[in-house]
C-alpha cells in the first residue's frame, strides 16, 4: 500500500529528489540560478518516540553546495502516525469533519491542528529560513564556530 506522505527519512530524500528534478530542468532548459530550492513534508518519530508532522527544505546553491533545514514540528499522536503508515490521508478525515474539499489547500494538517494559528506555509517558510543559515547567515554561524574553536583552546 502506498503510505499518503513520507515519512522519516523519506521526507530528506523526497525532498533531495525535487531537488535533482530541478537542477535536471534547469540544465535542459539552460536556465540560470543562484539557489534551487525544494521542500517535502512528512511524517516523523524523534529519538523520544514522539511523533510529529514536519518539512524539510533543501537548497542548492549554483556552485553545488547543498544545505537542509527543518521547519517546526507540530505533534501527532499515536494513532494518527498509524493511520499514515496504513497508507491513509488525515487530510481526508478533516475533509469529513469539517464537511468541504480539499483540506490540503485549505490549511491541510497544519491548520487544522492549531485551528488556523499556523499554515503549511508557515511551517514551510520556517524550513527554508533553516536551510539558509548555510548561505546567507554564514557569517554568523562562522563567528560562533570561532568563538566555540577559542573556548575549546582555551580549556586545554
Amino acid at each position: 500500500m502506498l503510505i499518503a506522505k513520507p515519512i522519516g527519512y523519506e521526507i530528506v530524500k523526497g525532498a533531495d529528489n525535487r531537488s535533482q528534478h530541478l537542477k535536471e530542468l534547469s540544465i535542459n532548459h539552460k536556465i540560470e540560478y543562484d539557489y534551487l530550492c525544494s521542500i517535502e513534508g512528512g511524517y516523523e518519530e524523534d529519538v523520544n518516540g514522539l511523533l510529529f508532522v514536519v518539512s524539510y527544505c533543501i537548497v542548492e546553491d549554483k556552485n553545488g553546495k547543498k544545505s537542509t533545514g527543518k521547519s517546526l514540528g507540530l505533534r501527532i499522536t499515536k494513532k494518527m502516525f498509524e493511520y499514515i503508515k496504513e497508507g491513509h490521508s488525515l487530510n481526508k478525515v478533516i475533509e469529513k469533519l469539517n464537511d468541504q474539499l480539499n483540506n490540503k489547500q485549505n490549511g491541510g494538517l497544519t491548520g487544522y491542528l492549531t485551528d488556523g494559528l499556523l499554515s503549511r506555509e508557515k511551517v514551510d517558510k520556517d524550513a527554508v529560513i533553516s536551510s539558509f543559515i548555510s548561505f546567507i547567515y554564514k557569517q554568523q554561524k562562522d563567528l560562533l564556530n570561532n568563538e566555540l574553536d577559542i573556548k575549546k583552546t582555551n580549556r586545554k
